[in-house]
């Protein structure tokens, strides 16, 4: 199976997987994959850092801060179990307060 494939296959099981449980699914498949390379490690967490810092900017001028917050988290959790869990967590609260309204 080429790479292309692969990746609309780890996309689709991740959307598919139940609240609370996408991130950490997504943690340990391409934490898996990519366990060998310190440098994509540090290239994934250097970026997510700087766009959760662009986000938190943006929340207070033009832009789209709340967005730029999850992708930089999104691809933190990709690195950092703990942060995987927290998006978890804060994905299932989300939810739930989506609801009761």
């Amino acid at each position: 199976m080429n790479t292309k494939k692969k990746t609309k296959s780890l996309l689709y099981r991740i959307i598919t997987k139940p609240s609370g449980r996408r991130f950490l699914y997504a943690y340990s498949k391409i934490n898996q994959s990519i366990n060998h390379s310190i440098f994509l490690k540090i290239s994934l967490s250097v970026i997510g850092i700087g766009l959760v810092f662009i986000g938190i900017i943006s929340l207070f001028t033009p832009g789209p801060g709340i967005l730029l917050i999850l992708i930089g988290g999104a691809l933190l959790s990709v690195v950092s179990k703990r942060i995987a869990i927290l998006l978890d967590r804060l994905e299932k609260r989300v939810k739930a307060l989506y609801k009761k309204k």
